[in-house]
């Protein structure tokens, strides 16, 4: 999960799994959203020292409800779609 504070910061945390480890990351970065509703997030997760920085594209879609990702790093390719609670 990663929140937005309107002013180009992002925080967050998450769970994941790699090869079958599953661990605890925090987050914390920057974004920004161009007129056309797409935007990028780089955020850094941290499992540890040194974090890992993420390249995360969007489009934001239906008035805001809506929010289609993509990551690309090497060794990683991630889609999905956010959407609002």
């Amino acid at each position: 999960m990663l929140s937005a504070d309107g002013e180009g910061n992002v925080s967050g945390h998450d769970v994941a799994s790699a090869n079958g480890v599953i661990f605890e990351q925090t987050a914390a970065g920057i974004y920004r959203v161009n007129p056309d509703c797409t935007g990028k997030v780089e955020a850094t997760f941290h499992t540890g020292t040194p974090g890992r920085v993420s390249h995360i594209f969007f489009v934001i879609v239906d008035e805001g409800k809506e929010v289609f990702v993509a990551i690309t790093e090497p060794g990683a390719n991630i889609n999905g779609i956010v959407k609002r609670q």
